[in-house]
């Protein structure tokens, strides 16, 4: 289930996603003028491609609905911002680098977008684990580093 997207949770995944654009950047690359027009025109289709699919996928039965704002905030900023940032980031370098690069992030933005703030899927801490991170959780993930503190509900 993802959970509901709270002015402060959105802010939340903004300054998320402002930090890994921030990471991405590290290669120090820069586009030419060429690379820009590129850029843009992925930007524009790479976002249009995934809302639209995300709602088409939802009517058909393949997927389940996401939320409007989610749906927007993933496919702006992850699909049509990260992913050709990231491939002008990692261009030139071995397609097993780049396929881990992508798939990690991918990954952690998946998790971030859909972690549980609080109530069912985040476990309470022990005294035997570190904070915020629980050996189980209702929602069956094997561990959790979200405390329901971190996700604000204003």
């Amino acid at each position: 289930m993802t959970p509901p997207f709270t002015p402060g949770r959105i802010a939340l995944i903004l300054l998320f996603y402002a930090a890994l654009f921030v990471v991405i950047s590290i290669s120090g690359r820069t586009l030419t003028k060429d690379e820009r027009k590129t850029f843009l025109l992925l930007c524009g289709a790479g976002f249009s491609i995934a809302f639209i699919t995300n709602f088409l996928l939802f009517k058909i039965g393949a997927m389940t609905f996401l939320p409007w704002i989610n749906n927007f905030l993933h496919s702006f900023f992850w699909i049509g911002l990260g992913f050709p940032w990231l491939y002008f980031a990692t261009r030139g370098r071995s397609p097993l680098v780049v396929f881990i690069t992508f798939t990690t992030l991918s990954l952690v933005v998946k998790y971030i977008e859909t972690a549980p703030c609080s109530g069912p899927g985040t476990a309470p801490t022990s005294s035997t684990s570190s904070p915020g991170i629980s050996a189980t959780s209702s929602a069956g993930r094997w561990w959790t580093a979200v405390s329901p503190s971190s996700c604000p509900s204003d």
